[in-house]
């Protein structure tokens, strides 16, 4: 079994799976976080890069591709680059380059299931890019579009702690943030490998 980590961070999303004995591909540009085990230096903004993971044929068969494309400029957050530029009087244009190169994998490498992640504020901007009128599934802050079977909605995680979402200076401040925690990569990988089939549960 396959599973190919998109903007991996600090590969929550595929801890699980990871953990299971799947063979993870993880992509992440940081290179702060290159030690991250199975983390591959991949700039998905980069035309050239995307090409290469495109034409990998190794990775051709991924049971499962998982994307977080970076969330800041979707957050609805006060200090978010959105927000800011609204009471600044300022147009802002979200880079919409992250999510069209995991669209484009997803659509290239054709996985058995897919999901695309982030906040609520991307809602509409993704649905709009996806061409659908949702996300597939809401689980507490996560905003889930895709081609899966449906997560319990009573998953519960340990909070991370907050003193080191906090630190303005610290440089993985985002990553910690947006870390995918491991019970809903771990409900992920039960759905996935215990549940009936997903054209069971979409027919």
């Amino acid at each position: 079994m396959k599973a190919i980590d998109l903007f991996s961070g600090l590969g929550g999303a595929s801890e699980a799976f990871l953990k299971a004995g799947w063979e993870v591909m993880r992509c992440e540009n940081n290179p702060l976080l290159s030690e991250v085990e199975s983390t591959w230096n991949w700039d998905l903004t980069d035309e050239e890069e995307i090409e290469k993971l495109i034409h990998m044929p190794y990775w051709d068969n991924a049971d499962l591709i998982w994307a977080s494309p970076p969330c800041t400029d979707f957050s609805l957050a006060f200090n978010a680059p959105g927000p800011k530029a609204k009471r600044e009087g300022r147009n802002f244009e979200p880079d919409m380059r992250p999510l069209r190169a995991a669209i484009r994998i997803i659509k290239e490498k054709k996985p058995r299931y897919w999901v695309i992640e982030n906040v609520h504020g991307a809602s509409k901007i993704f649905s709009k890019e996806l061409g659908v009128n949702a996300p597939r599934q809401i689980i507490g802050p996560y905003f889930l579009w895709g081609n899966f079977p449906f997560l319990p909605h009573d998953l519960e995680w340990e909070k991370t702690d907050k003193s080191k979402l906090w630190e303005i200076d610290n440089p993985l401040r985002a990553n910690l943030r947006g870390k995918i925690p491991f019970e809903l990569s771990e409900a992920l990988l039960n759905e996935i490998m215990y549940s009936p089939s997903l054209e069971k549960w979409t027919s």
